[in-house]
């Protein structure tokens, strides 16, 4: 039996069907069209630490997560909390599966 792609990121069919509906939040910052130095300041954090948070938002501050709704204007169930290369990477096998199976 084929090893399936997402079992890497410990992740089953049901976790990758919801997070097809989740954002990143660097997504989110873009999508509100806001800079990275300007969302760092609604958050009253360095940018730096957004960069870090953006690529690995599995442990971010409850003071951070708190403001999310507020600042982006998306609740927070619509935000992917993690890494995002691995979001990126089992995305896009994912999507690859579904296209292979309408085929």
């Amino acid at each position: 039996m084929p090893e399936d792609s997402t079992a890497k990121y410990n992740w089953n069919r049901k976790e990758v069907i919801k997070t097809m509906f989740q954002i990143t939040l660097r997504a989110a910052r873009v999508n509100v069209g806001l800079t990275r130095k300007e969302a760092a300041i609604k958050f009253n954090i360095h940018h730096e630490t957004l960069t870090r948070y953006e690529y690995d938002s599995k442990n971010v501050p409850r003071s951070f997560f708190d403001q999310i709704e507020s600042v982006y204007g998306i609740p927070t169930e619509h935000i992917y909390f993690g890494n995002e290369v691995e979001y990126a990477k089992a995305m896009t096998e994912q999507i690859f599966k579904e296209v292979k199976a309408m085929t």
